[in-house]
């Protein structure tokens, strides 16, 4: 099977400029993402922490109360037993960030 040729974009007649185009695009998509990325962020701590049994914020707090509202409730587990589920949990919350 024969490979595809390699096209050089930034001296090639039709792509001229768009790869500089795309990449300033992309740049001004992550800032304008980027305080949104960080409030789902600072959303996940709070409720982690509120879940594993230690509160992030003052008594109050809404994702909290939420979460004891709807019946789940919180554990204190041992540093030995949040090793793995931090591992577990680590790549859902990295598709979450996605």
């Amino acid at each position: 099977m024969r490979a595809l040729p390699a096209i050089d974009y930034d001296s090639h007649p039709a792509y001229v400029g768009l790869r500089e185009e795309a990449l300033s695009r992309r740049e001004e998509a992550l800032a304008r993402l980027e305080p949104i990325l960080e409030s789902k962020r600072r959303w996940l701590a709070r409720g982690a922490d509120a879940f594993s049994g230690r509160r992030a914020s003052a008594p109050g707090d809404s994702t909290a109360d939420a979460v004891a509202r709807d019946g789940a409730a919180g554990v204190k587990l041992e540093e030995s037993l949040l090793g793995p589920v931090k591992s577990a949990a680590g790549p859902l919350l990295d598709a979450l960030e996605t």
